[in-house]
């Protein structure tokens, strides 16, 4: 076996590995989507903690497609919307905590924020070159359409920044 044949053995290999590994994140984020869909709907419907739970877990049994279903038991399931529920109710009282407490800004101060982030954002990229400036692009995703003047890019990556803001 020659070395090229072991490297395309390797290759092959980290592929096969990052494909899986994309497949099992993207699997996990629609698993604790809907999820975190199921517990809201319950949680709005005004049953108790049992019947909520086994409402999730119902809607959640009929989403999993049936070779998975020996997998995905409802007591499996009925863990895995527990620990999602844990999750949003620690996040649902450190919100509340920190809103008593006077931590959550006001939309005045989440609006200053932004515009000192992006004034630090231009100071920044004002120091940049075209070429530079066009690889930080590249790094945001935006598409600059032939966009070649400085004062141009700059614009197109403020713009996209902000939106996203």
């Amino acid at each position: 076996m020659d070395f090229l044949s072991v490297l395309e053995i390797i290759v092959v290999a980290i592929c096969a590995i990052t494909y899986g590994f994309m497949l099992f994140f993207k699997v996990r984020g629609n698993v604790l989507g809907a999820v975190s869909e199921l517990i809201a709907l319950a949680e709005a419907s005004g049953l108790t903690g049992a019947e909520k739970m086994s409402q999730v877990v119902n809607g959640l049994y009929v989403k999993i497609p049936a070779p998975l279903k020996k997998i995905f038991t409802p007591e499996r399931l009925q863990s895995i919307a527990q620990t999602i529920f844990d999750w949003m109710r620690k996040y649902a009282d450190e919100y509340k905590a920190n809103s008593e407490a006077g931590v959550v800004k006001t939309p005045e101060e989440v609006k200053t924020d932004v515009a000192v982030a992006a004034a630090d954002l231009a100071i920044e990229l004002l120091k940049l070159t075209v070429p530079e400036l066009k690889k930080k692009a590249e790094e945001y995703g935006i598409e600059l359409d032939g966009l070649t003047r400085k004062d141009e890019i700059l614009r197109a990556i403020m713009e996209a920044v902000l939106k996203k803001a």
